[in-house]
């Protein structure tokens, strides 16, 4: 029981220490990403004229996008924001959603 006992106490113990790494965001980052990215939206003039599945899509291809850039959603800040980065994701990202 013991054995038990210590291979539970490690799995428990890897799982709460996932942690998102450029390229490997958590689910859990990922889909807070997607709540503040459609946040973010609401008050874009285009964001009427888009539906669900399109903010859906947009949203999906944006996190892609920044999980390879970044090593986490924290790690998106004002200066990357101000420098052209979510210009360019944004750019790309309407590109392949107008296909």
């Amino acid at each position: 029981i013991k054995k038990t006992l210590f291979a539970l106490a490690a799995i428990m113990l890897f799982i709460s220490c996932e942690r998102s790494s450029k390229g490997h965001w958590t689910q859990s980052d990922k889909e807070k990403a997607k709540v503040d990215f459609k946040k973010g939206m609401e008050s874009s003039p285009y964001y009427s004229m888009l539906s669900k599945t399109q903010v859906d899509a947009f949203c999906d291809c944006s996190i892609n996008k920044f999980e390879q850039m970044f090593d986490s959603p924290s790690a998106i800040t004002q200066k990357n924001i101000d420098n052209g980065d979510a210009s360019k994701v944004g750019e790309e990202c309407a590109a392949e959603l107008l296909k």
